[in-house]
């Protein structure tokens, strides 16, 4: 019967228990980011992850642990490289093991890093010590093309802009993606879309217009008609 059960095991393997992930960012240029590293798989008392990502353009800032404690961490900056690792007596279900922070104010607009989980690297842990079987996937960060502000992406922050915020607060659609209204729209930066980012955003307008009054009446001044000699001419 044990030799049954163990030719039946070889010819049909387990299914992973989970999978081991980094999650996706998009942000605004000049922004930092927080990625979260998370597991799918049920019954886990322990972790060890490593991670890679590309140094010119991700800096690790800070790790912190959430549904697990803090995670015990290697870090290689220069390398591009982090390893975490946690146990505990207890078991948690689908969780958040971490939080990693990054500076990403080497990034442009439009640019894209991938932050890998390394499979052979990586375990997860039941609360017998027994490393399940798993899958990983990475993440990604992406650089929007606009600035905080320009909601809408069309190179212009304008009273539309605040219109998109608006409807966005009040569960509205638009045609532009809620992933990028939350990602512009938080224009103080407080981490929150509200009605003060709206305000924000009308503010810039308002400066904006009054620059452009500026520039034209400084125009008219510029070119104003005097007399000469019985004779009207404009005077740059």
């Amino acid at each position: 019967m044990l030799l049954g059960n163990a030719v039946e095991t070889a010819a049909n393997p387990p299914g992973p228990a989970g999978t081991i992930s980094v999650s996706n960012e998009t942000i605004a240029p000049s922004e930092n980011t927080t990625v979260s590293v998370e597991t799918t798989a049920a019954n886990v008392s322990g972790y060890e992850v490593t991670v890679t990502f590309d140094p010119q353009k991700l800096q690790v800032t800070d790790v912190a642990g959430v549904d697990m404690a803090d995670p015990v961490v290697s870090l290689d900056n220069d390398a591009g490289e982090l390893v975490l690792t946690q146990a505990q007596a207890t078991a948690v279900d689908s969780a958040e093991l971490a939080r990693v922070d990054f500076d990403t104010t080497a990034m442009t607009k439009g640019e894209s890093a991938t932050i890998d989980v390394v499979g052979s690297a990586s375990e997860i842990y039941d609360t017998n010590g027994s490393a399940y079987i798993s899958e990983v996937e990475p993440g990604e960060v992406d650089v929007l093309q606009a600035e905080l502000g320009d909601v809408n992406a069309d190179g212009e922050i304008t009273a539309g802009d605040a219109v998109i915020v608006q409807r966005f607060i009040a569960g509205l659609p638009t045609d532009t993606p809620d992933s990028q209204v939350a990602t512009l729209a938080d224009l103080n930066e407080d981490g929150a879309v509200t009605s003060a980012d709206v305000t924000a955003i009308l503010q810039v307008v308002a400066d904006n217009d009054e620059g452009d009054s500026d520039d034209q009446q400084s125009s008219v001044d510029r070119e104003t008609p005097r007399s000469v000699d019985g004779q009207t001419a404009v005077v740059a």
